[in-house]
């Protein structure tokens, strides 16, 4: 897991043993005499007695995880997008627009789906397989359309 160095606010893989923004070590102190990983309370290295020792980096937690930071940026963008496109009513006509389309979709996969699971062993399982199929030709075709 990655770690954040609390003395120079860098963050670090968990490959690394030291800091590479400041060269403290992640666990310990180091011996600056001996290079020796000494604990983080000890005021002399235990190895060669000398008492050059380095700060230890103070390892702070990651502020969240991965998933939650990506969800904060994609909550900050749907807010930033909806404050600037609040201002023109083209705007708000595109955002009913897709809110309508995306409830229609999704209510209607969830009938499809529920209907499906209804009819017989093998019979829903086909009929899936050929709305899929439908689908790829559809969408194949209108992007050659397109084109």
């Amino acid at each position: 897991m990655p770690w954040y160095c609390g003395a120079c606010r860098h963050f670090n893989p968990n490959k690394y043993g030291c800091c590479p923004g400041c060269g403290r070590p992640r666990k310990g102190r180091l011996c600056r005499a001996c290079k020796h990983t000494a604990p983080k309370g000890a005021v002399h290295c235990p190895q060669c007695g000398s008492a050059r020792l380095t700060e230890a980096a103070v390892q702070a937690p990651l502020p969240f995880s991965a998933p939650v930071r990506l969800g904060l940026l994609c909550l900050g963008l749907l807010l930033g997008w909806l404050a600037v496109g609040l201002l023109t009513p083209v705007f708000l006509a595109v955002w009913r627009w897709l809110c309508a389309l995306t409830l229609h979709l999704g209510f209607g996969m969830l009938v499809f789906w529920i209907i499906t699971g209804l009819l017989p062993a093998g019979w829903g399982k086909a009929v899936r397989r050929a709305a899929w199929s439908l689908l790829q030709f559809v969408v194949g075709f209108l992007v050659r359309l397109v084109r």
